[in-house]
């Protein structure tokens, strides 16, 4: 849903059987679901709609969460007939209008409780991204922030040396505090859209 796709177009995209993409996001009984080398697939295929995932989220949801490289989604490529998102629906489309109303946004899925109370897992949080000239200016931000090798929420507190120290509000996950971080790129969270909480 993300790459705005349906399973049947995304299978033409990528290759993969809708059957397969099925199989994997919900698998019968005595059946494993997604294996090691489909998950190399699909994270192919994820590229290829400007979708970005990596290994260890699949598996076992360490790491940033999906997040979109392009600047927009591609409505025409949905299939409404086949498919009813309800409130997914609603949020691709809260997506795709903040993204073509900002240059450079970024929007991604946040995948740990670092940001408790105000961001939660699952919740998507959106901004304009800085490249590294302006990054200083986002000291005391809420912010997403590009290490190059991960994505992160947190709040950046300092800087020396071109080298920032990151915080976590919630002070009960294992590191709350990161010095020397080297940040890329960096997004003051403008936009912010959580799930329904069942």
């Amino acid at each position: 849903m993300l790459s705005g796709h349906s399973r049947a177009s995304f299978s033409r995209i990528t290759n993969i059987s809708a059957a397969t993409l099925r199989a994997w996001e919900e698998p019968t009984d005595g059946r494993h679901g997604l294996t090691e080398k489909g998950a190399q697939r699909l994270i192919d295929g994820l590229h290829k709609c400007d979708v970005r995932c990596t290994m260890e989220w699949l598996f076992f949801g360490k790491g940033f969460g999906l997040s979109i490289k392009n600047n927009e989604l591609k409505p025409h490529d949905l299939d409404f007939e086949v498919i009813a998102w309800g409130e997914e629906e609603s949020i691709l489309k809260d997506i795709a209008a903040f993204k073509a109303n900002n240059p450079n946004a970024i929007v991604v899925m946040v995948n740990d409780e670092a940001m408790l109370p105000f961001f939660s897992q699952g919740d998507y949080a959106g901004g304009c991204k800085a490249n590294n000239t302006h990054i200083k200016q986002l000291i005391g931000k809420n912010c997403i922030i590009d290490t190059g090798e991960e994505l992160l929420i947190r709040k950046i507190t300092a800087c020396h040396k071109n080298r920032y120290t990151v915080v976590s509000i919630n002070p009960n996950i294992a590191k709350p505090t990161v010095l020397s971080v080297q940040i890329k790129a960096a997004a003051e969270i403008t936009w912010h859209r959580w799930k329904r909480k069942l």
